[in-house]
Order: C-alpha cells, then structure tokens, then sequence
C-alpha cells in the first residue's frame, strides 16, 4: 500500500491553514522576491528607506521621523534576529506589540490587548514571596501580578 502523507489542514480565520500564515512572515507579508543576490542596504537619508521597509511604515501609519527609524531597525533586527526569539521583547519594550500583531497576525487580531505588554507573573513565582515571614495572601497575590492577568 502507497504511504500517503497529509498536510495540516485546520484552518484559522478566513480560512486561511493555522500551519502557514503569511502575515507571520515579515518577507512573505510584504511580497518580498526571494533572491540570493546581494542587496544593498545603504540608507543616505531618512526620505529613502528600502521599499520593505516603507511597506511596513505605510501599514502602521507611521510618519514621524521617529517612528520610521524605530520600524526601521525592528525591522532589521527581525531580518538579523530571526528564530533568536527575540521579536515580543523588542515589540512589547518599544510599544509597538499591539499595532504590528493587528496589522499582521490574523490570529491573534481580535484579542490582543494592551495588558499583552507584560507577561503574567509565574504563579509559582507568586507562591514563593514571603513578607514577614509568611506566604502572600490570595489578595496580596492579585497585587503583585500584572494587570489583565
């Protein structure tokens, strides 16, 4: 008998295979030509940012100086950096987590809030504070863990 092999099929929102979305891939979201040419990544002003970039500064809407340098180099760390694991702290600390994860991650669109900023306190972290020699009280618990969770 022929071995078969089946593909993961569940699919998320619009129908669109959980397995493969290409909004969750920075070149793919941004139908970027594969090459294995050099490219040059030489940037003589700020009016002149390479058309991958501005791709993404025109999605997010930004426009100050600023904001175009900041998606600039978190784009290039996500190019640099990519599989390091490095892209929610780099989103979550430069507060830009919430619009990149609206504008590209179909997923995780329609929940994603604010409080996703932080990530929730370990609760086994939480059972073992101590003040005054006694373990925190459910209420002191609730204190001490970041907001939203």
């Amino acid at each position: 008998m022929p071995m078969v092999l089946l593909a993961y099929t569940t699919t998320g929102q619009a129908g669109i295979p959980i397995s493969y979305i290409p909004e969750n891939s920075y070149y793919e979201s941004n139908n970027i030509a594969v090459s294995t040419t050099a490219t040059s990544l030489a940037i003589s002003t700020i009016n002149a940012l390479p058309a991958e970039d501005m791709a993404v500064i025109s999605k997010l809407g930004y426009a100050s100086d600023y904001d175009r340098m900041l998606c600039l180099v978190l784009n290039e760390r996500t190019r640099e950096l990519c599989g390091e694991f490095h892209r929610w702290e780099d989103l979550s600390r430069t507060k830009t987590l919430i619009a990149r994860a609206k504008a590209y991650n179909i997923e995780v669109a329609p929940n994603i809030q604010e409080y996703h900023n932080l990530r929730p306190i370990p609760q086994t972290f939480l059972d073992g504070v101590y003040a005054s020699g006694k373990p925190l009280t459910a209420t002191e618990k609730d204190a001490m863990q970041n907001p939203g969770y």
